[in-house]
């Protein structure tokens, strides 16, 4: 949910975040932030797996969510130059119909 804008869940990374990088190394008296021996942190291994829709589609809220996430970009994207070669029946479609997150690999959404 932290991709879609929940704000809980922002708030959660941001100060989860901050409170990490900004974490004092007690030998260097560095913050992590701070310390060129700290190349890289990846908050996230794998966030891929929390798109998997059948998941997310256990939580009811998250799922009516998530659809209006999706329904709203796609109306943005439909309504933009990106969408030119899209059929206007697949643009009907896909409005009225986001994909089913259990049929995504179906002929219907590809």
């Amino acid at each position: 949910m932290l991709y879609c804008g929940r704000k809980w869940e922002r708030e959660r990374f941001r100060r989860g975040a901050e409170l990490m990088l900004n974490h004092r190394n007690p030998y260097t008296g560095l913050r992590w932030k701070d310390d060129p021996a700290i190349v890289l942190v990846e908050f996230y291994n794998e966030q891929s797996s929390g798109f998997l829709l059948h998941e997310v589609k256990k939580d009811p809220e998250a799922y009516a969510f998530f659809l209006n996430c999706w329904k709203e970009w796609l109306k943005k994207f439909l309504n933009s130059s990106e969408s030119a070669g899209i059929s206007e029946e697949t643009r009907k479609k896909g409005v009225a119909s986001p994909p089913d997150p259990l049929r995504l690999e179906s002929q219907e959404w590809k």
